[in-house]
């Protein structure tokens, strides 16, 4: 009796890869070099609103995960777990806003304070981070600016012409009933 065997292997592509332990080293960090910038909406709700800052970038033409952080006074405050930005149908800056309801579970109680966010790339969860940019300073607050446009003369008499202006107002009612 003769028995021969053949055996044949079907190859299939692997479209998306779970774990990648060949792929990437851990400690290799994507070129990820985004500046992001601090935007704050309104969100009204029946009878209040709230604020809500939102850390703004570009991503990536390749998956990565990213990872943002805020920061209060130029310290690290709030950061969130790295997640994959990797379509379209997923809203990954939606998911990392930063509400009034974060900051006060974290201790900040009234307006008055300067924010800035952060971004940082990742192949993986685990894995080292890009670097990242720090974004320009966002003042949640009110402050109010005396300007003086110079000495006038009516009449023989010197007065002082002064203006007072609001520069920023990112202030929702909650946050200023808490400063009261």
């Amino acid at each position: 009796m003769d028995f021969r065997f053949s055996t044949y292997f079907k190859l299939q592509p692997i479209e998306q890869c779970i774990v990648c332990p060949l792929r990437f080293h851990l400690t290799e960090r994507p070129e990820f070099n985004e500046t992001p910038y601090v935007t704050v909406d309104l969100l009204d709700k029946p009878h209040s609103s709230e604020l809500l800052f939102r850390c703004n970038f570009t991503r990536a033409n390749e998956r990565l995960f990213y990872k943002t952080t805020w920061y209060l006074e130029g310290a690290p405050f709030y950061t969130f777990e790295p997640t994959e930005w990797n379509s379209d149908d997923f809203d990954y800056i939606a998911n990392t806003t930063l509400t009034e309801q974060l900051l006060r579970q974290n201790g900040v109680t009234k307006a008055g304070f300067n924010l800035q966010c952060s971004v940082q790339a990742l192949y993986g969860p685990g894995q080292a981070s890009s670097s990242g940019g720090l974004s320009e300073i966002q003042f949640v607050g009110v402050k109010i600016h005396v300007c003086h446009f110079g000495n006038k003369r009516k009449h023989g008499t010197t007065f002082w012409l002064r203006e007072k202006h609001v520069q920023y107002i990112f202030i929702s009612q909650s946050l200023l009933d808490v400063a009261r």
